[in-house]
């Protein structure tokens, strides 16, 4: 999880959320690793991921940073965009893996940003339902 300083807001607009979903990508051609799930809220973002080869740091580090740099550029902002490093947790069996990937795809629901987890578009839980895929994201 990653959240903005002060809780501040971190996704303005939707370009703002594809360029972070492309910064993952990006980032995911050089270190690897299976998206599981995700949620962009306004203030922060959870993703539940499955590395690799590559330590953790490796993947969130250059998103971050060239997120923020972007992000500050466009609307003439500089310092800190967000609070700290991210957090991350290390999930060792299948039924926290899923307590965490409900826990995400609730978030927008618990935050009465929608009535269903199915309505919020920057979420991977519509990839899920829609698609009828049960695997991570490539």
């Amino acid at each position: 999880m990653g959240r903005g300083n002060r809780h501040g807001v971190i996704y303005r607009d939707r370009d703002d959320y594809g360029l972070f979903l492309r910064l993952l990508k990006e980032v995911q051609n050089r270190y690897p690793f299976v998206l599981q799930a995700y949620c962009l809220m306004t203030n922060h973002f959870h993703l539940e991921l499955t590395t690799v080869n590559d330590p953790i740091w490796k993947i969130m580090q250059p998103v971050m940073n060239h997120y923020a740099r972007m992000f500050n550029q466009k609307y003439g902002y500089d310092g800190h965009l967000f609070d700290s490093r991210y957090t991350s947790c290390l999930i060792e069996d299948d039924r926290y893996f899923l307590e965490v990937s409900r826990y995400i795809h609730l978030n927008p629901v618990k935050a009465a940003m929608v009535r269903e987890p199915l309505a919020y578009e920057y979420s991977s839980y519509r990839h899920y339902m829609t698609d009828g895929s049960r695997k991570g994201r490539s």
